[in-house]
């Protein structure tokens, strides 16, 4: 919804539901190496650079997925997550 409409929708969900596990599973190592919450965002940020820097050389991309799906927000929401279902 961040980009507008998609015509591949079935790639565009794959891609989104990888990404979230990705996010999630570095969140979850994160929190068990004790690190806090700025820590576990700045993992996030540079996995997400890489791996959109990986799919294109426009590194305006990644400025725009920071701008509008930004980490803190999100490894935030991951982390409280994670602190309910296995405190």
């Amino acid at each position: 919804s961040h980009y507008g409409p998609v015509h591949a929708v079935r790639e565009t969900l794959e891609r989104s539901a990888e990404e979230l596990r990705v996010w999630v599973d570095l969140t979850r190592r994160a929190r068990s190496e004790g690190m806090d919450l700025d820590h576990a965002v700045a993992m996030v940020r540079d996995r997400t650079k890489e791996r959109y820097h990986a799919m294109s050389a426009d590194e305006a991309t990644a400025e725009q997925f920071e701008l509008l799906n930004g980490a803190s927000s999100n490894v935030a929401g991951i982390m409280h997550w994670l602190n309910r279902v296995s405190p």
